[in-house]
């Protein structure tokens, strides 16, 4: 037997119900066993039956705002007055110091949408190169206020849209060359011992950002590739060789007559008769 039992939204409301129902038929019970006496005095008037309670629902709470709506009230109402107090005078009002004007952004959204400029103005802000010395100062803590909003809306932003950055294409460092060459060929040379030296940086020499690839080292790459694929690849033609063994020195069936004495075998044709040499056939790789 499987149980069903309703989802937690909805306990309360089934409950109430349930209450409402249990009181009217209790209500109803009661009026049906007080109507007996009342049917045998048919001067007493019937007692009309009760009406269940209402059932009472209680108010859902009013949707709050979104984040988005939550930053722009911060915008407009906090941060704006401090811009207008402290940066319209050389970047808003007409003024554009920088190619920057500040009253173009209206909302939260455009600050995100820009957030290369706001990131800059975070930094100047809260390292106090901005306003200029020479300006009117903001306290403490309206400095505070204004590089505060705009790091929670960017961190908001790049959680959204994250930026991974470049990457750097990353070329082997010499050490590396030969090992590659060896795993992949099966030979055991170094191509890389002529290259230029490695860059390093940190104390490494297998960083991207530092390993460059100047001219030589590609006219190296290419040298070196020519000469390890003529070593890997066989490309000369093979020279046809006639070696001579006698007799008394190869193996033979067992239904031949053996050697004759003068460096020949004869085989008995009548029968699977056989010789065999061994050769040692030299050839580059394992």
């Amino acid at each position: 037997m499987v149980s069903m039992r309703p989802p937690q939204r909805n306990r309360r409301t089934i409950a109430a119900f349930s209450i409402a129902l249990a009181a009217t038929a209790a209500l109803g019970g009661c009026a049906f066993f007080s109507a007996g006496p009342q049917a045998q005095n048919q001067s007493a008037p019937p007692t009309p039956p009760s009406a269940p309670p209402p059932i009472l629902a209680s108010a859902a709470p009013a949707p709050s705002p979104d984040a988005s709506a939550l930053a722009d009230i911060e915008f407009h109402n906090k941060i704006t007055p401090l811009l207008k107090d402290y940066c319209y005078s050389c970047h808003g009002d007409g003024q554009k110091t920088g190619g920057l004007a500040l009253d173009s952004f209206t909302s939260a959204a455009s600050v995100t949408a820009d957030a290369k400029t706001w990131d800059k103005l975070y930094r100047y802000v809260r390292t106090h190169q901005m306003p200029p010395s020479t300006e009117d100062q903001p306290t403490d803590e309206q400095r505070k206020q204004i590089y505060g909003w705009v790091d929670a809306r960017l961190n908001a932003y790049y959680t959204e849209h994250p930026e991974p950055g470049r990457i750097t294409i990353h070329r082997l460092n010499k050490a590396e060359y030969n090992n590659s060459i060896r795993d992949l060929l099966g030979l055991d040379v170094h191509p890389a011992d002529d290259f230029p030296m490695d860059d390093s940086g940190y104390g490494f020499d297998n960083i991207a950002d530092v390993l460059s690839l100047p001219p030589m080292l590609m006219e190296k790459y290419l040298a070196s590739a020519t000469k390890v694929l003529d070593q890997a690849i066989p490309t000369e033609p093979i020279i046809s060789r006639v070696t001579r063994t006698p007799a008394s020195l190869a193996e033979v069936a067992y239904y031949s007559f053996g050697d004759r004495g003068d460096g020949w075998v004869r085989l008995n044709s009548g029968n699977d008769g056989y010789i065999a040499v061994d050769v040692d056939v030299p050839a580059t790789g394992e």
